[in-house]
């Protein structure tokens, strides 16, 4: 059994922003980061939607890839990651019509005052009131899972493809892919090459030799190809 190390809380010296997408990994890629900051006493956060104000934190993770780095004007490291946008959708397609959510059952659909989580997903919530009313009187007092688990198959991929899928690709199309700060990755490469992958990360993020080793010991722990 590893122990956990304990270390002094000591601030890193340039913050690590990670940018990412819904259903492009953000999950397990969360977890990794997260026990990594609680095996060095680093502080990480988790932003939803679009932000006014960036948080103070070591790590961050705008799981919406909705901050604005032109708005950032102090040092960082970045990584961003997307995924291939006909795997966006046909993920969200499945995961859409079992989910949880709360915005994804929503059955609240007034429109008389301000509209804001769950009526909209928060990776929305930031849009203009009068795109929100559009959407929720688009929906026809029903919700979007609903709406997914009426539809045939095909039906339903259209429906994903031109919602939530729709939303995700367009933000990664506008996403400046010649920022010197980040490195920019891809989900599947991720899944292929998983440890080499996660060393350029690492490597990335400046991390010491001694860190490193911890953060790739925490890394394997999401390797499906050793889970098998």
């Amino acid at each position: 059994m590893r122990l956990k190390l304990q270390f002094v809380r000591k601030k890193l010296d340039v913050p690590i922003y990670i940018f990412s997408y819904h259903k492009s990994g953000t999950k397990f890629i969360s977890r990794i980061f997260r026990e990594i900051c609680s095996e060095f006493n680093w502080k990480f956060k988790v932003v939803t939607g679009k932000p006014t104000k960036i948080p103070n934190a070591d790590i961050i993770f705008f799981i919406h890839g909705l901050a604005d780095p032109k708005s950032i004007k102090h040092d960082f490291i970045g990584i961003h990651i997307i995924r291939d946008p006909r795997d966006i959708i046909i993920s969200g397609y499945l995961y859409h019509k079992r989910t949880s959510e709360l915005w994804c059952n929503n059955k609240n659909f007034q429109i008389n005052k301000k509209i804001k989580f769950p009526q909209v997903p928060y990776s929305q919530e930031h849009k203009s009131e009068e795109w929100k009313k559009s959407y929720i009187e688009s929906l026809q007092n029903r919700s979007y899972q609903d709406i997914m688990n009426t539809l045939s198959e095909e039906e339903g991929i259209l429906f994903e493809m031109n919602h939530y899928g729709q939303w995700t690709i367009s933000e990664m199309i506008k996403w400046n892919y010649n920022h010197p700060a980040f490195l920019e990755l891809k989900f599947e490469n991720i899944m292929d090459n998983y440890e080499q992958e996660f060393l350029k990360i690492f490597e990335h993020c400046k991390f010491n030799e001694k860190v490193k080793k911890y953060s790739m010991n925490i890394a394997q722990k999401e390797n499906i190809h050793t889970m098998l």
